[in-house]
């Protein structure tokens, strides 16, 4: 019995993460195909059929591309809120009635091994939302795909045992790289995404001895670079004397060793 977390893909190509409490097992998010979500989770030991649930944070097809077929094929529940729900109809496809689990934004939400608080994100999509799920373990947040990050958020992701958290893109990179103009004023918009220097600021206010592991998630492949993003906020953690508490861990790609247990 015990916990474990890890993220099965993490970036602008695709994001999902898995999570176990006490032997159930859950995805937050599915964003790679079916295929290539199964693969990571046999890497890791996991039938993909023994998936309880998967967590939906918001409609983009990195989020929710392989969600749809992992349910039909597993007979898996989708949970997220009814505008998300309608938004990725047309990615998820057609999910039975049954298989549906609708939940609140901004709301505390009973599960049978944890409790789980939505909080709304600032993104451009219908209405996203992170997840602090509050087990026997500590406490569990992610939180992502964000262009603020509010007092209240802050508040709810204090105090974790593991943080899966944003660091998109270095600013720099960002306004000197190949993307159009409007494109980068999307990113760097409240209804974009966070930057590495962000990041860090927000998780040098709500890191604490608790902390196990950190995990920078979401990063850009064209505005960022996993060394980039851990200087930046390793530094930012160090001027705080708060990196002696946690392992810091740029997340992108699935490897064995990203896996964080504790019994």
């Amino acid at each position: 019995m015990g916990l474990r977390f890890c993220p099965l893909f993490s970036g602008s190509d695709g994001n999902c993460c898995f999570l176990e409490v006490d032997n159930r097992r859950y995805l937050i998010d599915a964003g790679f195909s079916g295929k290539k979500i199964e693969k990571n989770l046999k890497d890791l030991g996991v039938d993909p059929s023994s998936i309880d649930l998967i967590f939906l944070t918001h409609e983009h097809i990195d989020h929710i591309r392989g969600a749809g077929v992992l349910s039909r094929r597993y007979d898996i529940k989708l949970c997220t809120n009814v505008a998300t729900f309608k938004a990725g109809m047309s990615i998820l496809g057609k999910i039975k009635d049954e298989n549906i689990v609708v939940i609140g934004t901004n709301k505390k939400h009973k599960f049978s091994l944890f409790d789980l608080h939505t909080m709304k994100i600032s993104h451009d999509c219908a209405e996203g939302m992170g997840f602090v799920f509050h087990t026997d373990y500590g406490k569990i947040s992610l939180l992502t795909d964000t262009g603020v990050v509010t007092n209240e958020m802050k508040e709810k992701i204090f105090d974790s045992k593991i943080l899966y958290f944003e660091a998109n893109h270095d600013v720099n990179m960002l306004i000197n790289g190949p993307y159009d103009y409007s494109l980068k004023q999307r990113i760097l918009s409240d209804v974009g995404h966070i930057s590495n220097v962000t990041s860090g600021n927000v998780l040098s206010e709500v890191v604490t001895d608790k902390c196990k592991k950190i995990y920078l998630g979401h990063l850009s492949e064209t505005n960022n670079a996993e060394n980039v993003a851990y200087d930046e906020v390793f530094n930012i953690l160090s001027r705080e004397n708060l990196i002696k508490y946690s392992s810091l861990e740029v997340s992108r790609r699935f490897e064995n060793s990203s896996l964080t247990e504790i019994k």
